[in-house]
C-alpha cells in the first residue's frame, strides 16, 4: 500500500515482485527497431505506426519523454532514434533499471534512468516532460485513477500522457487466469471505458482510447513456468509463437479485427494535460 496525497493506493504487484522477476531475467533484450516490418516484429511495428501518426508533423527533437515502468524496455532507444526525444526512464526495480541502462549503452543512446517510485518521484521530475508513456503499469494499481494522477504529475502543462495496458477483460485475461492465477491476481482487469474514465477523472483531456492489435498471445505471462516446468515452458512457448504469428498475419490483413474487447491484446489511451 502506498499513498498519493492522503489516499491509499494498492500496488497489486509491488517492488519485491518485480525485483524477483527481473533478477531472474539475466538476458538483456536485444534492440529491434520497431520500424522493421518482419512478421516476428509485428507488435513493435504496429506501435511504431501508432507513434508515427501521433508525432507526425511535430518537431520532437530536444523535447523530453519519460517511460514509467521502464525495466528491460527497448522503447527509450526507439523514441530517441526515431523522433529525437531526450529520453529518461523511471522504475522502482533496481535490477530492471540496471538492464535498461545496459540497453541504452548497447544502443548508444543518451538517457537517464531513475530508480524510484512514481507516486513520490524526485521533485526534479514533476511537470518536467512533454510526453509520459507507460506500457503495462496502470493495471497494477487500484484505484486506477490515482495511478493516472501520479503519472500525470510528471507531464508538463499541455503535454501528453500515453498509457498502454494489456487487455485482460477478453481472451488474453481468460488465458492468463488459466496459465498463472497468481500473476493474474497482480493485475486489475480494465475495459476501454475504465481506462478512459480513469484519465478523465484525473483532469486529463482524453484524445483517443482504443483496443489495439489482434492475437498477440505473448501478452499472457507464463514466465513462472520457466522454473517450475521447464519442459512444458519450452513447449508452450512454441505454441504461443505459432498462435501469435497467425494472429499477426490476420492483424496485418484485417487490422480492425483487433479493435474489440474480446480479441484485442492491448488498450491504449492518449490524453493531454491542460495548459496552466
Amino acid at each position: 500500500m502506498t499513498l498519493l496525497g492522503n489516499k491509499p493506493v494498492a500496488d497489486k504487484a509491488g517492488p519485491d515482485y518485480w525485483e524477483r522477476v527481473w533478477k531472474d531475467r539475466t538476458d538483456v533484450p536485444v534492440y529491434s527497431d520497431p520500424a522493421n516490418r518482419n512478421l516476428d516484429n509485428h507488435v513493435y511495428h504496429r506501435f511504431h505506426e501508432f507513434f508515427s501518426g501521433l508525432f507526425q508533423g511535430q518537431d520532437c527533437k530536444g523535447k523530453r519523454l519519460i517511460e514509467v515502468g521502464c525495466a528491460r524496455s527497448i522503447w527509450l532507444p526507439y523514441f530517441s532514434k526515431n523522433f529525437g526525444f531526450r529520453v529518461a526512464g523511471l522504475d522502482y526495480s533496481e535490477a530492471g533499471c540496471s538492464q535498461t541502462r545496459e540497453i541504452l549503452r548497447r544502443t548508444g543512446t543518451e538517457g537517464s534512468v531513475f530508480c524510484g517510485d512514481f507516486f513520490s518521484p524526485d521533485p526534479s521530475l514533476l511537470e518536467a516532460f512533454d510526453v509520459v508513456v507507460s506500457f503495462g503499469v496502470a493495471e497494477h494499481f487500484q484505484p486506477t485513477e490515482e495511478c493516472i494522477r501520479a503519472l500525470a504529475q510528471l507531464v508538463k502543462p499541455g503535454g501528453r500522457l500515453i498509457t498502454v495496458i494489456p487487455n485482460l477483460v477478453g481472451l488474453m485475461g481468460f488465458l492468463q487466469k488459466f496459465a498463472d492465477r497468481e500473476c493474474f491476481a497482480a493485475h486489475v482487469p480494465l475495459t476501454l471505458d475504465d481506462l478512459k474514465a480513469a484519465h478523465s477523472d484525473s483532469a486529463l483531456e482524453v484524445l483517443s482510447c482504443f483496443y489495439f492489435i489482434l492475437g498477440n498471445f505473448w501478452v499472457v505471462n507464463i514466465s513462472s513456468w520457466r522454473k517450475t516446468s521447464p519442459a512444458a515452458y519450452r513447449w508452450v512457448c512454441r505454441v504461443v509463437m505459432a498462435a501469435s504469428r497467425i494472429g499477426w498475419i490476420l492483424d496485418r490483413l484485417m487490422p480492425g479485427m483487433g479493435s474489440n474487447r474480446f480479441s484485442s491484446s492491448y488498450v491504449v489511451c492518449e490524453a493531454r494535460k491542460e495548459s496552466g
